[in-house]
């Protein structure tokens, strides 16, 4: 965001607008007054006095900034250890090791360098799916980066409980066994009281809370959807969830179809790793469009789950 009274002049771009009505503008200028863009057009001048900041977007493309759908900042510290790694590993290593590890000032720097880096690669919006709050402070310290940062984000609490770690490494672990299910829901509600009411939502604050369910492995379909109530009992703008366990998963999870069984789907629910989802779920899917831009593009089979949501959009229901 610009001081309210700096003027910015992007010149000589290729400015991508995302407007059907508008294209792909080449050798176009941006006005920007203030926090907003008030004219994209060729050879833009300010007529008054003042003198505009210049940036010469010759030869680059300009575009609205991205969105990451899906992403656990507490990670990134920790970028490039599993490239070699398979789900079993990622699970065993990061999820049962590393996230018990984490301190608050662990997550605080993770999350800020994590977010700093997506901002420099044109990402501008992120879901952060935090699953290392191990205690109330590992909370305050994410949301204290998120918001340092300055990026624009949905900071979804998780309430999975990092196991403790073995015996022999008790002193190292900062999961607390007294922080139980029932625990992190009343922090989640502190949560929502301290950073962010009133207004938790997109048009008051670039800063949002919302909740990261449990994993359907463990938790099961309807420990999801009990989660999901909880999250719309306080209102709260998105609830995200992982679906599936990729190649692992032996077809016997199906959270979509639990969730529409419950009539529970809704536009407020963020689905990621959907591999295994069935021609059903994904029909299910169909009747809640919104809920397709959870979809993960790192999945394997994302091709196979395009087409799938595709043919059960129908013809005449516009494209994906």
């Amino acid at each position: 965001m610009t001081d309210t009274n700096t003027s910015i002049i992007i010149k000589h771009g290729t400015v991508i607008t995302m407007d059907p009505a508008l294209g792909v503008l080449r050798d176009c200028d941006i006005l920007i007054e203030g926090n907003t863009i008030t004219k994209i057009a060729p050879n833009i001048t300010i007529s008054d006095a003042s003198t505009p900041r210049t940036i010469d977007a010759t030869n680059c493309l300009v575009s609205p900034g991205y969105i990451d759908g899906h992403h656990h900042l507490w990670q990134q510290l920790l970028r490039s250890v599993g490239s070699d790694w398979s789900l079993a590993d990622y699970v065993v290593a990061m999820r049962t090791c590393f996230g018990s590890l984490y301190t608050p000032s662990d997550v605080y720097t993770a999350t800020y360098a994590g977010a700093i880096d997506l901002l420099h690669h044109g990402v501008t919006t992120v879901v952060d799916h935090c699953h290392a709050i191990n205690t109330p402070a590992h909370a305050d310290a994410a949301i204290s980066a998120l918001a340092a940062s300055r990026i624009r984000a949905a900071f979804c609490y998780g309430l999975y409980a990092n196991p403790p770690l073995p015996a022999s490494f008790s002193s190292l672990s900062t999961a607390d066994p007294a922080f139980t299910p029932a625990a992190r829901r009343a922090d989640l509600a502190r949560v929502l009281a301290q950073h962010f009411s009133p207004d938790n939502t997109w048009a008051h604050r670039p800063l949002v809370l919302g909740l990261a369910a449990n994993e359907p492995e463990t938790a099961g379909a309807a420990g999801i959807a009990d989660e999901i109530a909880y999250a719309r009992s306080l209102a709260l703008p998105l609830v995200t969830a992982h679906v599936a366990i990729g190649h692992y998963d032996t077809g016997t999870l199906r959270v979509v179809q639990a969730l529409e069984e419950e009539r529970a789907l809704g536009a407020d629910l963020l689905f990621t790793h959907g591999a295994a989802w069935t021609d059903s779920e994904c029909r299910a899917l169909s009747i809640v469009p919104e809920l397709m831009k959870g979809i993960s593009k790192e999945d394997d089979d994302f091709d196979e789950i395009m087409r799938k949501l595709s043919e059960a959009l129908g013809a005449g229901k516009g494209e994906l």
